[in-house]
């Protein structure tokens, strides 16, 4: 039933959900449609040229959230930032399909703080998105704050009960996203902004588009994740490398922050990921 990594007798891990073969899957996560339906998507995003940017980067960090796991350190997370519109949900919808039924790993615009955390919790290792956090901020500014420092340093603070027992302490390992009207200051995110890149634009270039991409998602939703989890178990330890090697030659840039480079490294393997499962690769200058 575990929806992540597992570790097998042989010590081993494998990640588990729907539509693996070979693995008997009872967790609530779902696959429907097919690989090479929701892959169109990709098309989508590819005749956008560099206005696909965006999109990609979310794709990206979606595909490489299970390596955090074996990364360990904060928990990479990307923030959308810009007055509201179809294009940055689209964008969230997209990554969160290749996992399952977005609504599965998405927190609804009037979650509660500690509703979005107990939410997220159930698949650790797989990517979350909060859909409103400017929202959540302004509602519940001490809750907000409490669930951002979770998202990226991946464990809630431990606290005793009225009886005098421990709670709290949930651990993630996965990406975060979130949508934000506003720049979250580096300040206010805290543990989260050593980990938290917040980009703003426009991810895409129609109403028509986002509406299509939107399309395939929930009518292929979960689609890609036997593939992925595939290549995934399968290459683990040479996408680590990967990841490593991409952080240690992007250290050296003075543009960046100090945990950029691993959000940034671990999406652009994410790219690759993607490509490579899907069959259609990206030129080297895209």
């Amino acid at each position: 039933s575990r929806t992540g990594w597992a570790t097998l007798e042989d010590g081993s891990r494998m990640l588990c959900g729907p539509g693996i073969e070979g693995l008997t899957y009872t967790g609530d996560l779902r696959a429907k449609g097919s690989l090479s339906a929701w892959s169109e998507a990709l098309d989508e995003l590819r005749d956008m040229g560099d206005r696909g940017f965006i999109a990609w980067s979310v794709l990206g960090l979606s595909a490489a959230s299970p390596l955090h796991r074996m990364l360990r350190g904060n928990n990479p997370v990307i923030g959308l930032i810009g007055t509201n519109g179809k294009g940055k949900t689209t964008s969230f919808l997209l990554a969160l399909s290749m996992w399952s039924e977005p609504s599965k790993l998405l927190a609804s615009e009037d979650s509660t703080a500690n509703g979005t955390r107990v939410h997220a919790a159930r698949y650790p290792d797989l990517p979350f998105a909060c859909d409103d956090l400017q929202g959540l901020l302004e509602r519940n500014p001490a809750g907000a704050q409490s669930l951002i420092y979770w998202m990226g340093n991946g464990q809630m603070k431990k606290r005793s009960g009225r009886d005098g027992s421990a709670q709290g302490g949930e651990e993630r390992h996965g990406a975060s996203f979130y949508l934000s009207e506003d720049p979250i200051t580096e300040g206010m995110l805290g543990g989260a902004g050593r980990r938290s890149i917040e980009i703003t634009g426009h991810p895409m270039d129609s109403a028509r588009r986002a509406d299509r991409i939107e399309q395939i998602a929930h009518e292929n939703a979960g689609a890609p994740f036997a593939a992925i989890a595939a290549h995934l178990t399968e290459n683990q330890e040479a996408l680590v490398r990967d990841v490593r090697a991409l952080e240690k030659d992007l250290q050296g840039d003075p543009n960046l922050r100090a945990g950029d480079a691993r959000t940034i490294a671990m999406t652009l393997t994410g790219v690759r990921i993607v490509c490579a499962v899907t069959g259609k690769p990206l030129d080297r200058k895209s």
